[in-house]
């Protein structure tokens, strides 16, 4: 079963990674817990009920309380000493380096060059662990504080943080900050920007105690001055100087950030860029590691979907014509919410007595444009520990801890899974992937899979309709027959499926397309341009 094979895979890979780190094996692969991972899948696989595995996928089961570092004050105190350190030995390594190289003074200098890597090496591997690899450490740790001791894990931990440092400066990034400060200052008009003709920032989505999370941003669509006040919210806003009156589509993006970084206002030009393409824009806050787990991002996402729908037609937003993007783990959890809301609305009533919490369910999605995206997080789990960098990752604290949790929020493993029961009505009808050539962040076959998977469901839906209901010998059905009945009476579409492959383009610079027109190469200009097209082009077919 796919299930129970890609938790073995994750568990050896997890195996091997130990062999790196004494301690990696405490926090990823413990035996017990392991064992009663298998234990317990086997009694689900032996269960003739296949919706009680459905719920057990569907349902939000306590997790272990997040354990926040207690160690901070030793932490901060390691990198001020370190840092300073790191940049000290930058500085003298090729000095050392070149000594070493000359016959008359490499005897003498060659013991300092190779004490000055190692210590740069350890420092590269250990700062990216003290900032963000301390949180929600296993009760059982022997460590104070979770770190690389083996010099082959320092070495890829090192090699990584090496790469994104070369991948960050190579975009520029400077003109961006730039360009933000320009965008931020003078079009949108500083911080207080409530009165921003463009942008109404920091609207509550839900009612909590947790008011940072839980608040959006919604970047007005051209010829739009204001939301209308009225309480009506399929009133068409009165303040329009279209005299159609028509109403844009929605443009609503989950943010990245390897399900822990990055603010709403962090995108700033990506909303105004939208924006300027004829979309009412929605860009929301959501609880992130270590302040929540998946789950609880997806609720907040869920709520802030179910707003959209009730009140974006106040801000010129058309609420039958909602896109959902996302970007890296954006793409993740907005494809991770809208195929669990399908699975739950593709039960017939008949079947709802599972018991499925119907919150779940969100508004209708005409279609989702997923950049970037993690969609395996197996595959992502086994590409960063072959980078060295599962430690540093929050993808199995913020989507575990545990292996079966991991499994239940992974969409294509969701997608396949759940393949026979799924009504394509119930999904946007449109998908548009694209992932770039250069991501070394996230394989393009993650991609390459989810585009799969879903042309899998049409041909799974045409099979299903061509086929009669199964009776038993005694004329009766059992669910998954009555199920499959009911489904033939209502699926009559098929998905569109798009999947765009630009080789010349990196992880970031897939987000950076729907930010700005960078100047740094051709090739990436035109990438951008057609990224823009094929989103233009989703929208109106």
């Amino acid at each position: 079963m796919t299930l129970v094979s890609s938790a073995s895979s994750l568990s050896s890979s997890s195996n091997r990674s130990s062999s790196s780190s004494a301690h990696s094996s405490k926090k990823f692969s413990n035996s017990s817990s392991t064992k009663i991972f298998y234990d317990n899948f086997k009694l689900k696989e032996d269960s003739s009920n296949f919706f009680d595995q459905l719920k057990y996928f569907l349902s939000n089961h306590p997790n272990r309380k997040i354990i926040t570092s207690n160690h901070s004050t030793i932490s901060t105190l390691l990198l001020s000493i370190i840092i300073p350190i790191s940049i000290i030995s930058i500085i003298f390594w090729p000095f050392f380096l070149f000594f070493t190289c000359l016959p008359i003074t490499s005897f003498i200098t060659f013991p300092f060059f190779l004490a000055l890597s190692i210590l740069i090496l350890f420092s590269l591997a250990w700062i990216p662990y003290l900032l963000f690899a301390q949180d929600d450490l296993p009760s059982h740790s022997s460590y104070a504080l979770l770190l690389p001791y083996s010099p082959f894990m320092a070495q890829r931990t090192a090699t990584t943080l090496i790469r994104f440092v070369i991948s960050i400066i190579r975009l520029n990034w400077i003109e961006v900050i730039l360009d933000y400060s320009y965008r931020r200052i003078i079009v949108v008009g500083g911080k207080k920007n409530s009165q921003s003709p463009i942008l109404k920032s920091n609207i509550n989505y839900h009612p909590t105690g947790r008011h940072r999370f839980r608040k959006l941003d919604v970047y007005l669509p051209p010829n739009r001055l204001g939301p209308n006040n009225s309480n009506n919210h399929d009133q068409v806003p009165v303040h329009h100087l279209n005299s159609n009156f028509n109403l844009a589509p929605v443009f609503v993006f989950i943010h990245p950030g390897g399900w822990r970084w990055f603010d709403k206002s962090h995108f700033l030009q990506l909303g105004l860029r939208i924006r300027r393409l004829g979309f009412c824009v929605v860009i929301p806050n959501f609880v992130q590691f270590p302040q929540g787990r998946c789950d609880e991002s997806l609720q907040d996402i869920r709520h802030a979907l179910n707003w959209v729908y009730r009140s974006i037609g106040r801000y010129g937003g058309d609420r039958d014509r909602i896109f959902l993007a996302g970007h890296g783990s954006g793409a993740h959890l907005s494809l991770l919410t809208v195929l669990k809301s399908a699975i739950v609305e593709s039960i017939p009533s008949s079947l709802n007595s599972v018991g499925i919490d119907q919150s779940i369910c969100i508004p209708p999605i005409e279609g989702m444009i997923l950049l970037s995206g993690i969609y395996d997080p197996i595959m992502q789990f086994q590409s960063e520990v072959q980078a060295g960098w599962h430690q540093v990752s929050a993808l199995r604290r913020a989507l575990g801890p545990t292996d079966l949790r991991t499994l239940s929020h992974s969409p294509t493993h969701l997608l396949h899974w759940a393949e026979d029961i799924f009504d394509i009505q119930c999904l946007p009808a449109k998908f548009l992937i694209i992932h770039g050539g250069l991501d070394y962040d996230v394989p393009i076959l993650q991609s390459h899979l989810l585009s799969t998977l879903l042309e899998n469901l049409n041909n799974s839906s045409a099979q299903r309709s061509s086929c009669s209901s199964s009776v038993d010998s005694s004329g009766e059905q059992d669910s998954l027959a009555s199920y499959n009945q009911q489904f033939q009476k209502n699926s009559k579409k098929t998905i569109s499926v798009r999947f765009k492959a630009f080789k010349s383009l990196d992880h970031l610079n897939c987000l950076l397309a729907l930010m700005m027109v960078t100047d740094q190469k051709e090739s990436n200009q035109n990438c951008n341009k057609m990224i823009i097209q094929e989103i233009l082009n989703l929208v109106n077919d």
